[in-house]
């Protein structure tokens, strides 16, 4: 009886850890949660995005973006290029491929952001807000234009 109360306490309790990362460990220092975007984010409070995966800050985060992920999708994606788990292959505006080495850049939100050319480049500096920039280059389409898993699935 006494056994049979532990292993369903143990299995109870298990409910409640907290997500514990993928294979790979990305380095956070300075990543916000996507939910809260005061707090940090922990390694221990994720949810999968795309082919990755977004770091929060709690369990109440992660329950916010998994019932409305569609409005943290801008953050979400951002998140996924700043660990390192998109990177960007193409031009967010016009979809051509990008020189790496080319000096056609703009910092978008902590990342220099490549362009195919200075017209398409302009495009985005010529938003009048920083909220227009980052909408610019990771709303879902331009995201999916741009940037491609490093996990190659």
């Amino acid at each position: 009886m006494i056994t049979k109360s532990c292993i369903s306490l143990v299995a109870v309790s298990l409910l409640f850890v907290p997500a514990i990362p993928g294979d790979a460990v990305h380095e956070l220092s300075g990543i916000k949660c996507v939910v809260d975007g005061e707090q940090n984010a922990n390694q221990l409070w994720t949810a999968p995005w795309r082919e990755g995966e977004v770091y929060l800050s709690s369990h109440h985060c992660i329950d916010k973006f998994v019932r409305d992920s569609s409005a943290f999708e801008m953050k979400a994606n951002h998140q996924l290029v700043l660990t390192g788990q998109y990177t960007q292959e193409a031009c967010p505006c016009c979809g051509d491929e990008i020189d790496i080495n080319d000096d056609v850049v703009l910092p978008v939100a902590g990342l220099q952001i490549h362009f195919a050319s200075s017209q398409c480049r302009d495009r985005i500096a010529n938003r009048e807000s920083v909220n227009g920039r980052v909408e610019a280059i990771y709303a879902d389409r331009p995201f999916e234009t741009a940037f491609k898993s490093v996990y190659g699935r």
